[in-house]
């Protein structure tokens, strides 16, 4: 199989020449990158909290230390949600 490639090989790029986009293309990426992780860091912390209630509920009777641990954990979650502004 024959197969042509037509874009340079890396050793062929000339980094110093090459344009750096826009400053405003950078802002704009930098912001979208930004706004993903934002929401992976809210639906991770969601999630946590989520877990550690569905935990709590389960070791409330049978071990009660561990489940006020686990309280404690999910009310530290919530309050840095409220730090960061989530």
């Amino acid at each position: 199989m024959n197969t042509t490639t037509f874009a340079p090989s890396a050793h062929e790029v000339d980094v110093i020449r090459a344009p750096r986009p826009p400053a405003a293309l950078l802002a704009l990426a930098r912001r979208a990158g930004l706004a993903v992780w934002r929401g992976l860091e809210a639906y991770g912390s969601a999630k946590a909290q989520r877990e550690l209630r569905d935990l709590h509920d389960r070791w409330e009777t049978s071990d009660p230390e561990l489940a006020q641990r686990l309280r404690a954990a999910n009310t530290f979650l919530v309050a840095e949600g409220k730090r960061r502004g989530a």
